[in-house]
C-alpha cells in the first residue's frame, strides 16, 4: 500500500456492502474519536483505505468516516488501495480489525459468511469430501480470524446449518458462538432420527464409516499435497513409500482402536 494519504471531501468518500456491515461501531469509541477530531481535526496519521477505482468505497475506516461527520468536518485523509477481488479487500478489512480489538461472536460470524460467499476455486475442487475441503479452508480462516479452527467449524455449522432465529441471536449478540452450536447439533441429531427412524444400526454404521473414510481420506490428501508442495525435488525409494504407507495404516488403525466404540456381535445379536 502507498503511503502517501491524500485529502478527499467527506461526501466523496462511500460506505457499501459488505464492508460496511462486517463490524459494529462502538458508541464510546466513536465518541471519543468525534471529540478528538472537533478539538483537534482529522489526524493524518490515520487515513481511511477506499478501494481504488470502485467508487472511494471504504475498506478500513467506518469509524473514523462516521467521527468526521459527527464532528462537522468537511475532509478527511484517504489512501487508495488495489484489490485483486472482493474477497482480498475483505482479508484486508478483518486483518485491520482483528489487530485493534478481539472480535465478537457476531462479527466473526458476519465475517466467515461474507468470506465464504466468495470462496476461490482451486485444487481443493477434486477432493471428494466436503470435510476435506472445509479443512484446509478451516485453517486459513482461523489463521485471518485469530481463532481456533475449531471455532470457525462450529460458526460454519451454525451459518449452514442453525435456524434462522438461533443466527439472529447471535448476529445481535445475545447468543455465544458455543450455545448456537450446541443447539444446532441438538436439533440436526433429532431431524435425523425423525428422518430415518427406520434405519437399522447396521445400516447407520456403514454411513458413518463411509463418511470417515472419506474425510480421513481427504485430510491425508491435503497433508501430502502440501509436502509434495513445500519439497517437490524431494523424492523417496520404493521401500521408503511402502514404510511410509505401512506406518500410516497402522496410525490409522491405533487411532480406530482407541476412539471408536466397539460392540461385539454376540451382543449386537
Amino acid at each position: 500500500m502507498e503511503n502517501k494519504y491524500l485529502l478527499m471531501h467527506i461526501l466523496d468518500v462511500h460506505i457499501a456492502a459488505p464492508f460496511k456491515d462486517l463490524f459494529t461501531i462502538k458508541p464510546s469509541v466513536l465518541a471519543d474519536i468525534t471529540a478528538a477530531m472537533k478539538k483537534d481535526g482529522y489526524d493524518n496519521a490515520f487515513p481511511i483505505i477506499l478501494w481504488a477505482g470502485h467508487g472511494g468505497v471504504v475498506v478500513d475506516g467506518h469509524t473514523r468516516l462516521q467521527a468526521a461527520k459527527d464532528a462537522g468536518l468537511l475532509d478527511v485523509a484517504v489512501v487508495m488501495h488495489d484489490f485483486s477481488d472482493e474477497r482480498e479487500a475483505l482479508e484486508y478489512a478483518i486483518a485491520c480489525q482483528r489487530h485493534r480489538r478481539n472480535l465478537t461472536d457476531a462479527e466473526l460470524l458476519s465475517c466467515i459468511s461474507e468470506l465464504d460467499k466468495r470462496k476461490r476455486i482451486g485444487r481443493p475442487e477434486k477432493n471428494s469430501s466436503r470435510e476435506g475441503i472445509s479443512g484446509g479452508s478451516a485453517e486459513k480462516t482461523a489463521k485471518l480470524l485469530n481463532i481456533s479452527r475449531a471455532k470457525v467449524e462450529r460458526i460454519r455449522a451454525v451459518k449452514d446449518h442453525g435456524s434462522e432465529t438461533t443466527k439472529a441471536a447471535v448476529a445481535a449478540g445475545k447468543m455465544s458462538i458455543n450455545k448456537a452450536y450446541n443447539q444446532t447439533m441438538k436439533a440436526r441429531r433429532a431431524q435425523r432420527v425423525q428422518e430415518a427412524p427406520e434405519k437399522a444400526p447396521a445400516e447407520i454404521r456403514a454411513e458413518r464409516a463411509k463418511a470417515m473414510i472419506g474425510a480421513i481420506a481427504a485430510k491425508v490428501r491435503m497433508v501430502l499435497e502440501h509436502e509434495v508442495q513445500m519439497l517437490p525435488e524431494l523424492r523417496y525409494t520404493p521401500r521408503e513409500r511402502e514404510h511410509l504407507n505401512e506406518a500410516l495404516c497402522e496410525a490409522v488403525v491405533n487411532l480406530v482402536e482407541e476412539l471408536i466404540p466397539c460392540e461385539t456381535e454376540e451382543n449386537e445379536a
